[in-house]
């Protein structure tokens, strides 16, 4: 099955961003980034079944789902102190001595804002971007895959691409990847026809408003967009059932690339609180996309066999991560 090798790929792609060389090489903390998110929904779960909101702080001391998440957050911060520690003790010295890397921006905001920089809370603070910037990728670029097989004609094109720009620029860089307009559209049609959330632009509403139409929203109501919906409009998409490889194609990159934020496009979210780590995904998935399309070839175990129908878990849809795939290597 590659969806466990693909989220070992991420993690580590993902860590080396989030903490930097030492700790995005380290086994334990990539052990842990990798398990958190489970530990988390699945002490979250137990929570929300057992405990009424009033009783909800008794979770932590008689469930072992959410006792793991504490252990794990400590594991965390045990294992980030030296690296904090090394980081504060540097800045003291060498003030312009900087990282690129969240546990830098972390310091920067906490000393921005008068918080007391601690292991305990960096630490949770990067768990927390963990989750959000793992499982996801690594479901959509499976997601992508499966679509890619189904589209062999497609598939072709994109890897003729990717070894044109790998030619032209000199191996995988960003140059590289803004020129792969093809496998940019071919993502986007992807995301639009399997998005994984339902529903996207979650917001509430902290004080009433009425419109002028006298629609009347109340103080604590919750308020979001039908994300899916929206994607499979035939008044936004013609044909929006049909797959359609360019139908985002667009060499001058003016208004559609995966990333886009758009009144058509809320995959993302919208406005300020738009998924701020949305082109960060974009160009690790096709880095790692074109490096594997160029290497591999892919298809699935049995002759006909096409993708398999995705999996909901409330309002998030997945791909369905327990199919295997034959993987051979190309003559290069």
């Amino acid at each position: 099955m590659p969806y466990p090798l693909l989220l070992q790929i991420f993690n580590r792609i993902g860590q080396r961003v989030l903490v930097g060389p030492e700790l995005g090489r380290n086994k334990d903390w990539l052990a842990l980034t990798q398990n958190y998110t489970t530990s988390l929904l699945q002490g979250t779960n137990t929570v929300r079944a057992k405990y009424p909101p009033a009783l909800r702080w008794l979770a932590k001391y008689l469930e072992r789902d959410v006792k793991m998440v504490y252990k794990q957050r400590q594991r965390g911060a045990a294992l980030l102190s030296p690296v904090l520690k090394a980081r504060l003790a540097a800045k003291t010295e060498k003030p312009t001595d900087t990282h690129h890397d969240a546990i830098e921006w972390l310091i920067n905001e906490y000393h921005r804002t008068g918080r007391k920089v601690t292991a305990e809370e960096i630490a949770q603070d990067q768990l927390g971007l963990t989750m959000a910037a793992i499982h996801n990728t690594a479901a959509t670029v499976l997601s992508t895959l499966y679509d890619l097989i189904d589209h062999p004609a497609s598939l072709e094109d994109i890897r003729r691409e990717a070894r044109q720009a790998m030619d032209q620029h000199s191996g995988i860089n960003r140059a590289a990847l803004q020129s792969l307009h093809h496998l940019d559209s071919f993502m986007t049609e992807s995301l639009r026809m399997h998005a994984m959330p339902e529903v996207t632009v979650q917001r509430l509403a902290l004080v009433p408003k009425t419109f002028h139409d006298g629609f009347h929203v109340a103080a604590g109501t919750q308020v979001m967009f039908a994300n899916r919906q929206l994607n499979h409009d035939p008044d936004v998409y013609p044909e929006p059932e049909r797959f359609e490889a360019k139908r985002f194609y667009d060499p001058d990159l003016n208004k559609h690339h995966f990333a886009s934020v758009t009144d058509e496009s809320i995959n993302f979210g919208s406005g300020f609180h738009a998924c701020p780590g949305r082109f960060f995904a974009q160009d690790v998935i096709k880095l790692l996309l074109a490096s594997l399309l160029v290497r591999y070839d892919f298809k699935y175990p049995e002759q006909g066999q096409k993708r398999p129908a995705d999996m909901a878990d409330n309002l998030v849809v997945y791909p369905n991560v327990t199919v295997p795939l034959l993987v051979k290597e190309l003559a290069l």
